[in-house]
């Protein structure tokens, strides 16, 4: 039976919808609290605490080159509706408060993860260019 580790904190760089050009998986950067990082490191989790001056994160992820037959390839989506979660197709802007459900599980180097779904508590609206370059 499949382990699970729910785990919250904001949201930047959300890429639920395309894999990232450069890496090939789903992903975002998760900023934590204090009692996300005390969460994150109890847990074990072979992933780096990161921080570049503006708090600490990580990085969970989706590798669609690593599923098991039958998984979908794209983390779900949710978004909070009152007391329930609904599907959600929407972008997710830096600065959502959101929770990651992550499958954990033993490899040969620690406890490896994949992102199974992202449910947005506070959704901050994407503010992309529509395409526009920017000069």
């Amino acid at each position: 039976m499949a382990k699970h580790l729910f785990i919250s904190g904001t949201s930047k760089w959300a890429k639920l919808d395309q894999p990232d050009a450069k890496f090939g998986y789903y992903g975002l950067d998760l900023y934590l609290d204090s009692e996300g990082v005390k969460l994150f490191k109890d847990s074990d989790l072979a992933l780096k605490l990161k921080d570049k001056g503006d708090g600490p994160f990580i990085s969970p992820k989706r590798d669609p080159a690593k599923l098991l037959e039958g998984m979908d390839e794209k983390p779900k989506k949710l978004i909070r509706n009152g007391d329930e979660y609904v599907p959600f197709d929407g972008l997710i802007g830096n600065d959502s408060k959101v929770t990651c459900k992550l499958q954990i599980f033993k490899t040969k180097n620690g406890m490896g993860h994949r992102l199974e779904a992202v449910a947005v508590e506070e959704l901050v609206p994407y503010e992309g260019d529509e395409g526009e370059l920017p000069f």
